[in-house]
């Protein structure tokens, strides 16, 4: 008999940092190149079965794990994406973000010295941010999302269409 995923499976794999990531290729459409992957969070539970991505997400909001796994998630997908460098493999890596990691002031700086850790250039990271992400117009959110483009990091909206945003919004 397994146990259920909790927060306390969360933390454990998180300070064991074991495997997070699966990683979906990006392709372009108008000739077939295979320009990049997307770091798609993905943990198994006791028993060894998937555990969904929203309920890891809802675990780790709820038990103030975010900042934590945001890490965690950041730090593999560019120790990844400089292993695959290494081996002249040169590709964007995008990374999703939370909707409360949109209002952590000091994210911005932690992902560029992860990047400079790393020899990854921030032009090469995208940061994908749920529409949910944007569905408030605090000046916080803002904020961050305007440092990380200073930075050099490049943002995308992951699932536009499915909520509530708008073109003035997207362009915003």
């Amino acid at each position: 008999r397994s146990t259920p995923f909790s927060a306390d499976a969360l933390g454990a794999a998180l300070e064991e940092k074991v495997p997070l990531l699966h990683y979906q290729p990006k392709i372009r459409l108008s000739d077939g190149a295979f320009i990049g992957v997307e770091a798609l969070l993905r943990l198994r539970d006791g028993g060894g079965r998937p555990v969904p991505p929203d309920f890891v997400l809802s675990i780790a909001e709820q038990a103030g794990m975010m900042p934590a796994l945001n890490a965690r998630v950041f730090e593999a997908a560019v120790a990844q994406r400089r292993a695959w460098r290494e081996t002249g493999l040169e590709l964007d890596m995008a990374i999703n973000l939370s909707a409360s990691g949109s209002f952590d002031p000091d994210l911005p700086a932690r992902l560029a010295k992860l990047c400079e850790a790393e020899n990854a250039p921030p032009g090469a990271i995208v940061i994908e941010m749920t529409e949910s992400a944007l569905d408030t117009d605090n000046l916080v959110a803002m904020e961050t999302m305007v440092r990380r483009r200073l930075l050099g990091f490049r943002l995308s909206i992951d699932d536009f269409g499915t909520g509530h945003s708008s073109l003035v919004r997207l362009r915003r």
